[in-house]
Order: C-alpha cells, then structure tokens, then sequence
C-alpha cells in the first residue's frame, strides 16, 4: 500500500487550480484547513503568491509580507484583489487583500525581480565556519574584519 506521504507533492499546480482568474476568487480547500474550520495561513500566502506571479515578468518572487485580520473559512470561495504598486525593469511589486463578503481577511505585500548579474552583499561575506571544525568566535569575527569587545 502507498501512503500519501510518499507520492510527490505539487502545490503550485493545486494552488493555481484554486484560483478562478476569470471571476478573480480563491477557493479555498478544506484540506488546507489548519484549525477546524479555518484555512492555514501558508497556503493562503501561496496562493496569493501564485496569483501574483501571473502578472509579473519577472521569475523571482523576492518577498512576501502578509498580515491576517481574521480567519478565513475552509470550502469556500473568497475575492482575491490584487493591486499592482509599481512596475519597473527589475521590480514589480503588488498589494493584494483577500475578502470574503464584503470584509477584509488578509492582506499582502509581494515583490517580484529578476537576476540582473550583480553581486548581492550577502555574497560577499565569508561562508561560516564549517561544523565539523569548530573555530572560536572571536577568531571567526577577526577574519571577517570585527574587533569583538572582551565581555567582562
């Protein structure tokens, strides 16, 4: 017997079949239910994702910032608004509010970008120090150029 667990998972094919994008509406699973009754946040969050990423160019969703004002209902369709913010040649960002009968039940703020090639800052930093051989701290903060104080 096969169990569920270990059947690969698509959430990006299940949540782009959630979203009717004639009628602009998100229906929301029961099997996305993480308190009875009410949908998990983090599918909610892809979901929005997913239905930003159809009106962008640009392959790489760089944040997402959501806020939840009340819990919404499993089984049911709610309104996705999606608002575009800007549009630019490495950026596109959008707001977007999940409502259900007239009352606001999420919102979110997501950004989209496109590797242009530039160094990012993280990228310039030493990689930490391997687990394997362990260094003192201070040690570590020297080689990336910090003069740690002496703790008293």
């Amino acid at each position: 017997m096969i169990s569920t667990y270990d059947l690969p998972l698509d959430f990006e094919k299940e949540l782009r079949d959630a979203i009717d994008w004639t009628s602009g509406s998100l229906k929301v699973h029961e099997a996305w239910e993480g308190f009875p009754g009410r949908a998990f946040g983090g599918f909610l969050a892809g979901a929005v994702l997913v239905a930003a990423a159809g009106r962008t160019l640009h392959p790489r969703p760089l944040s997402l910032f959501s806020r939840f004002y009340r819990p919404t209902p499993v089984g049911r369709a709610v309104k996705v608004e999606i608002v575009t913010e800007q549009r630019a040649k490495h950026l596109d960002t959008f707001d977007i509010r999940l409502v259900d009968d007239g009352r606001l039940l999420s919102t979110f703020s997501v950004a989209f970008g496109r590797d242009d090639g530039s160094q990012r800052s993280s990228q310039g930093l030493l990689p930490p120090p391997p687990l394997v051989q362990p260094r003192l701290v201070w040690q570590y903060c020297e080689e990336m150029g910090i003069k740690p104080e002496r703790l008293v």
